[in-house]
C-alpha cells in the first residue's frame, strides 16, 4: 500500500471513529467489519448498493470495509474501498449505504430497533 493510500485509509478510519464515538449524538453500539458477518450473509451484501446517494459519492458497487448503524437505526456510517483500491467514507440512511440483508443482520447482531 503506497503512502498516499495509507494516508487516505487512516483519514477515513479517523473520520469513521469520530462519527461513531465522538461527534454524533446518536449512539452507535459498535462498528462492524466483514469478518463479523462471514458466513451469515452473502458476499454481495458487502457491496454498497446503487442508491442515489451512493452513486453521487461514487460509493455504489464498492466493497465495504467497516460500517455502523445508530441504535435507532436511522443513520449509518461506512468505510469502503474507493476507485483506487484505497479507503474513503460516507454516511446516510442505512438503506442508502448498506444492502438490506446486511442491515437486517447488523440489527440482529447488535439488537437494534427493527432487528428480529
Amino acid at each position: 500500500m503506497e503512502d498516499n493510500c495509507k494516508t487516505k485509509c487512516m483519514l477515513a478510519g479517523m473520520a469513521f471513529a469520530d462519527q461513531i464515538f465522538a461527534i454524533r449524538r446518536e449512539k452507535y453500539p459498535a462498528a462492524l467489519y466483514p469478518i463479523n458477518v462471514r458466513g451469515l450473509i452473502r458476499e454481495e451484501s458487502l457491496i454498497v448498493p446503487h442508491s442515489e446517494l451512493a452513486m453521487h459519492v461514487s460509493a455504489a458497487g464498492k466493497k465495504l470495509m467497516a460500517w455502523a448503524i445508530t441504535e435507532d437505526s436511522r443513520y449509518a456510517h461506512i468505510v469502503y474501498e474507493d476507485e483506487d483500491g484505497c479507503c474513503t467514507h460516507t454516511h446516510g440512511l442505512p438503506e442508502e449505504v448498506l444492502a438490506p440483508e446486511l442491515i437486517r443482520t447488523t440489527k440482529e447482531l447488535l439488537h437494534l430497533k427493527g432487528g428480529e
